[in-house]
């Protein structure tokens, strides 16, 4: 069973022991207390609370750690304290971990965790008290993680520091929005070789910085370059060289490419899906050339293309 909730009497859930999904969102009268509501749900096996910086760490201590079939838990921009998030510990089953936008997040905070085996996903945002040098730290501690997000304030440094890091299980890095950095953090990539996913959203790179961290990157099956304002087509056709096992692959609203860059993608073997939203400068001709030389392609997003019309001549 789940249960949605943004509004309402929350004392209800501590009588429902099959709950199985919590979600609560926009609940600014709740607060802390809301932690109260949870204690016992020993079924729960995903939580998601997003209620801003009205959340604060009462009661968070004795009812969270009640939680122990959890394996999915949510607190996305809420504002805990550091000491609170260690209780994160006793979730032993925990496989998904999302932190983004809590600014308490630091690397010490990863020292608590190494209880957590069975986590995979981590998502987190940078802030003031996590540096890039607590990749070291974020390695060491959860060497098993294999899908990293990371928002906010991502720059060349950050890049290094994650290149550096012995992270043997990841597999999905997302540097979400990351306008910080360039051609020279993008470079510091290319030893994640294991790597089958990979987003550098907004980044400032040009076709030096992209090919540089693609070149080793074999396995790659997901890219996300939306928003990459300083690609080009030659970007495009020189990255492709080294994308033979990709299948998924978003280019939106990005002003530099046309028509030309969609003749070598429509000859990648296996790409299945390819997101071009907001791109001004493709056209029909373009288009035409991936549904006559990738027809294996399932998914084609040309929302807000200008260029494309509903002219259908051949």
């Amino acid at each position: 069973a789940s249960v949605p909730i943004s509004s309402g009497p929350l004392h209800h859930l501590t009588r429902m022991n099959s709950l199985e999904i919590v979600s609560v969102s926009n609940m600014d009268r709740v607060r802390s207390n809301i932690w109260n509501f949870l204690h016992g749900l020993t079924a729960l096996e995903e939580l998601s609370i997003s209620c801003g910086p009205h959340l604060t760490d009462e009661n968070i201590a004795s009812n969270l750690t009640t939680l122990t079939s959890l394996k999915i838990l949510n607190l996305n921009g809420n504002n805990h304290s550091e000491p609170s998030l260690r209780n994160i510990s006793a979730l032993v089953n925990l496989e998904y971990l999302d932190l983004s936008g809590v600014a308490s997040v630091s690397g010490q905070l990863f020292e608590h965790f190494t209880s957590l085996t069975a986590l995979r996903r981590l998502l987190l945002s940078v802030t003031d008290q996590f540096a890039p040098n607590d990749m070291n730290i974020l390695a060491r501690c959860l060497p098993q993680l294999e899908y990293l997000s990371l928002y906010d304030a991502v720059n060349d440094q950050w890049c290094h520091s994650i290149g550096l890091a012995s992270f043997p299980n990841l597999r999905h890095l997302f540097l979400e929005d990351s306008d910080a950095i360039t051609d020279t953090g993008a470079q510091f990539l290319a030893p994640l070789s294991q790597l089958e996913s990979l987003s550098l959203s907004g980044m400032e790179i040009t076709e030096r910085g992209l090919v540089a961290a693609l070149r080793s990157m074999e396995s790659l099956t997901y890219l996300d370059l939306h928003g990459c304002h300083m690609l080009d087509d030659e970007s495009i056709i020189a990255a492709a060289s080294h994308l033979s096992e990709l299948v998924h692959l978003r280019l939106n609203n990005n002003s530099g490419l046309t028509d030309r860059c969609l003749e070598v993608l429509s000859a990648l073997p296996k790409v299945e899906t390819i997101s071009l939203a907001k791109c001004p400068n493709f056209t029909n001709k373009g288009i035409r050339n991936i549904a006559h030389l990738a027809p294996q392609v399932s998914f084609l997003d040309l929302s807000y293309c200008p260029g494309i019309t509903n002219d259908s001549g051949q």
